[in-house]
């Protein structure tokens, strides 16, 4: 399922369907989420989370990079994505699903 989304994020990519393409990225980051065994820490110091509550964190970072401008959030509320930042958040979800491994 997860590399179906990031092929997908590829194809439409492909067609220079950026924000298309972003969504699926983000379709992939969230089932990445829900199949991975990384705790979530909490308010845990930094120094104090496992390897796995460390990866739950880069998860989450990507999964807000490419959700920020869809959802209009006020920071990113006017930003649109390039077609290098599709491509860079593509490779960082699919090295996400190698560590999943």
């Amino acid at each position: 399922m997860i590399g179906d989304f990031l092929r997908e994020a590829q194809r439409l990519l492909g067609g220079n369907e950026i924000d298309s393409a972003m969504l699926q990225v983000r379709k992939a980051l969230e089932s990445v989420r829900g199949a991975s065994n990384w705790d979530w820490p909490g308010r845990k110091d930094k120094t104090d989370r496992t390897a796995g509550e460390r990866w739950a964190f880069i998860r989450a970072a990507l999964e807000d990079q490419a959700s920020g401008a869809m959802h209009g959030d006020a920071g990113t509320k006017d930003y649109e994505y390039s077609r290098t930042e599709v491509e860079t958040l593509i490779a960082m979800t699919a090295a996400l699903v190698r560590v999943m491994a």
